[in-house]
């Protein structure tokens, strides 16, 4: 039932990406502007999600897409990191994705610039390709956490997931 403190994000943003935890407002948009400085341009296509919104993607998904995908992509309602507000799905602008998010990509451009230049901003990619076993999610490519500027710059530095680092400091509370 956790709801953090959220605002409006002033970030361009898919139809259902309008709220993201105050905590991560500032550094997401120094972030996406940024990017657009260097020619990348990217929005949210997905931001703070419910509980409640979470078991409605979750049971979407699992329709069109089966149990198999959903293991893989898709956390359970009430244990997605989209509900700290914390968590964003980031993706190219496009005329479609900002009327659909099922119509967001990000693009091999967006994709090296955060890459690069996230950890400056806070932010780690989450999900990274190779790293299933150890985060339980398949690689998303697109899907960024807050974790402020030291901590992403030591885990990317160091080619940690958050999942890896607190497994080294608190190895009783991943469990």
């Amino acid at each position: 039932n956790y709801t953090p403190t959220l605002v409006t994000t002033t970030v361009e943003h898919a139809p259902a990406a309008t709220q993201v935890s105050k905590t991560a407002e500032a550094p997401l948009a120094s972030l996406v502007a940024a990017a657009h400085s260097s020619g990348v341009e990217l929005m949210l296509s997905s931001a703070y999600r419910s509980s409640t919104d979470q078991q409605t993607t979750y049971n979407e998904l699992l329709a069109r897409n089966g149990a198999g995908y959903v293991h893989e992509y898709v956390a359970a309602p009430g244990a997605s990191e989209h509900q700290t507000g914390l968590a964003v799905d980031i993706a190219s602008v496009t005329h479609g994705c900002d009327i659909d998010a099922n119509a967001c990509s990000l693009d091999a451009n967006g994709i090296a610039w955060l890459r690069t230049h996230a950890p400056t901003y806070g932010f780690i990619e989450r999900y990274p390709s190779g790293k299933q076993s150890i985060t339980g999610v398949a690689g998303e490519h697109w899907h960024y956490r807050y974790v402020g500027v030291p901590l992403a710059k030591a885990l990317t530095n160091a080619h940690l997931t958050l999942d890896e680092f607190v497994r080294q400091i608190a190895p009783g509370y991943a469990r």
